[in-house]
């Protein structure tokens, strides 16, 4: 449906938000088979304008039929576009909804149906760079189909599908492999019923993506799924995830960045990424993780990054991270963070950065660290930092900017210029830290100026590492 009368591309019901969503009353039944018919049945909502274009298109062996739900039927060739223009007038006032559009119940039936495409866009609508089809329901019962699309490929054509309420899969292909952006901005959506083999897909990238009214999705076979970065991305109402099955998953980045709503995770498996960077960015009312498995998990980069409520986080493997910059940022009732194996990580930019409750750090293998940039700012809770190795540390820009004043921090092999000025370092505090610098080094700046124990060092603590090659400042 074209933009037309000023409803943009959202139409007059975007994102719509009710608990426990039930199927209005005065919608059309759709009646639709659960048997092997072959069949896609959508409710469709004509609204009282000039702009009420459908069109879909199906692969089947021989013809299709298209019953349109006026009374119209047509045929077309496999492959090739049905599509219609409703004028409202022509449509039953017994079809009426209290939501104030008409109703049309379509109904698409053939031979082995392989593909199912309804956002086609229609010829009068060619020069069209955004329209608007105002599906309201979607049953599909086609126990032969390898590819829908419902709503895949809509960012390139320009339909948005933004009134769907409630999909059901019940049949598809036994090798249905691919759910890529299936209800991707299907701003509407509340209710998802999937009653179909899943086994055999392998990827959902974006599947639920600006789901903005989707407040729970169903358990379905996950298994053998490789790909899901940001599947449910910015699906704002969701607030509780079944323990998916996620143990073949490669690439599960971003997968619930900006799910405002979701509270807590049960333990979910992921024994086979290697990415799981913005895992839960953004999830502000997120609290408690059940358990993770991250075995063979390169990239933990912002995985928890903005998460304001979260209380606790259980440990998990990191063995194998190199990437942990932000993965706590922005946490701010958390007040300490397990004993995870880093000793491969070698970024800890921003990685407690803004951690207002961070009250400890544990002694973290960081040996390979190159950048600690703002790694423990802004946490003002936090004074004391261990042993932490800095070996391999090149860039300290902003470590402890924003807290209110280190008093302890026995860092060892420092083998670059470092400044701990204007903390609260004590004498012992900062003799301490003499005692762990780097040996043998050239045009090498130590800074402890500005610490109550910084005048009070004598001759001989100062020798300790002047003796290395330092110069105090």
């Amino acid at each position: 449906m074209a933009v037309i009368n000023g409803r943009g591309i959202w139409g007059v019901r975007a994102f719509i938000q009710t608990s426990n969503w039930t199927r209005p009353t005065d919608w059309l039944a759709l009646n639709a088979p659960t048997n092997s018919t072959e069949q896609f049945t959508g409710l469709l909502a004509i609204t009282n304008d000039d702009s009420n274009y459908v069109a879909l298109m199906v692969t089947s062996t021989g013809n299709y039929t298209v019953d349109w739900g006026d009374g119209t039927t047509t045929t077309h060739a496999s492959g090739t576009n049905a599509e219609k223009k409703y004028e409202y007038s022509a449509i039953s006032e017994s079809t009426l909804c209290s939501r104030g559009y008409k109703q049309v119940v379509v109904k698409v039936t053939g031979a082995t149906i392989t593909q199912l495409h309804t956002v086609r866009p229609h010829t009068a609508l060619a020069s069209a760079t955004n329209f608007l089809y105002t599906w309201l329901e979607y049953h599909v019962n086609l126990p032969n189909c390898t590819l829908l699309s419902l709503n895949r490929g809509s960012i390139s054509n320009g339909a948005y599908q933004t009134w769907v309420e409630k999909v059901t899969l019940n049949k598809l292909a036994s090798n249905f492999s691919n759910f890529n952006y299936q209800f991707a901005t299907f701003y509407s959506l509340q209710e998802v019923v999937i009653n179909a083999t899943t086994t055999s897909v392998t990827t959902m990238t974006q599947m639920f993506m600006n789901c903005w009214s989707l407040k729970t999705v169903p358990l379905f076979d996950t298994s053998n799924v490789i790909t899901a970065n940001s599947v449910f991305e910015s699906c704002h109402s969701l607030e509780t995830v079944p323990s998916f099955n996620f143990g073949s998953v490669t690439n599960g980045s971003s997968m619930f960045v900006n799910c405002i709503s979701l509270t807590s995770v049960p333990a979910l498996n992921f024994g086979n990424a290697t990415t799981l960077s913005g895992l839960f960015t953004n999830c502000y009312n997120l609290t408690t993780i059940a358990g993770l498995t991250t075995t063979n998990c390169l990239n933990f980069a912002s995985m928890f990054n903005a998460c304001y409520s979260l209380e606790t986080v259980p440990l998990f493997d990191t063995s194998k991270g190199t990437g942990l910059n932000a993965m706590f940022s922005q946490c701010l009732v958390l007040t300490e963070i397990p004993s995870f194996n880093t000793s491969l990580a070698i970024n800890f930019t921003d990685m407690v950065n803004g951690c207002n409750n961070l009250k400890t750090i544990p002694l973290l293998d960081t040996q390979k660290v190159a950048t600690f940039t703002n790694a423990f700012a802004n946490c003002p809770s936090l004074n004391e930092l261990p042993a932490l190795n800095l070996t391999a540390g090149t860039t300290f820009t902003g470590m402890f900017a924003g807290t209110n004043g280190i008093t302890k921090a026995p860092f060892i092999n420092i083998r670059n210029t470092f400044s701990f000025v204007n903390q609260m370092l004590s004498r012992t505090a900062i003799v301490d830290i003499f005692n762990g610098l780097a040996s043998g080094v050239t045009a090498k700046t130590i800074t402890v100026s500005g610490n109550p124990g910084y005048a009070s060092l004598t001759s001989a603590e100062r020798l300790i590492a002047t003796a290395k090659g330092w110069t105090i400042a």
